[in-house]
């Protein structure tokens, strides 16, 4: 399992987000609260971020042209799909599947949206909490794990596995839920189980 953040609003370091906080996503790895399966998060990590006026991130590691992170487990996915991707694991399949749609014309929430119920409908018992963003919208996924925002309209918006602190204005996200989310709005659509 893992836990993932993203962040859009008035620039902050990366410290402020990742390490500062009382229950930090660093502490997260090894100490998560809200988690509902598995204790430690220690499979390795990536970090993206957006510097102003540059329309590419900045990244440490990622696979695809955004900053991404899927915290959880696509089961029994099919073995040839993920022999053909350069990483070779469920995440890079998924974000494959979210990126043939957005090149077909989708729009990055329907892509999310649909690729996690196909994903679901295929390998019943996945948890598919889907984050991305491209620097000003973050698109998320609760999907049989635990999601959290904290918004102040105008001026932030943090998505996370769970809070990082104890801010009374963390909301948590309902399973089967997609999140949009910009510095000033959140918006959760219901998603719909896949047909049986």
């Amino acid at each position: 399992m893992c836990r993932h953040i993203a962040y859009v609003g008035e620039p902050v370091t990366l410290g402020e987000v990742l390490v500062r906080p009382p229950h930090s996503l660093v502490r997260q790895s090894w100490e998560p609260r809200r988690q509902r399966y598995g204790t430690v998060n220690a499979d390795g990590f990536g970090v993206g971020w957006y510097a102003e006026g540059d329309p590419a991130p900045g990244r440490y590691r990622r696979q695809g042209p955004w900053p991404a992170s899927l915290a959880g487990a696509a089961a029994a996915l099919p073995a040839e799909k993920l022999l053909s991707l350069a990483a070779r694991n469920d995440s890079a399949l998924v974000w494959a599947l979210i990126r043939h749609r957005t090149d077909a014309g989708d729009d990055v929430p329907r892509a999310v949206a649909e690729t996690v119920r196909e994903v679901a409908a295929a390998a019943p018992g996945s948890r598919l909490n889907l984050l991305l963003t491209d620097g000003a919208t973050i698109t998320a996924t609760a999907w049989g794990d635990t999601l959290w925002y904290l918004t102040e309209p105008g001026r932030r918006t943090a998505v996370a596995s769970e809070p990082y602190d104890d801010d009374p204005l963390w909301r948590e996200v309902p399973d089967r839920t997609l999140l949009v989310a910009t510095a000033s709005d959140v918006l959760l659509t219901p998603l719909k189980e896949p047909p049986a």
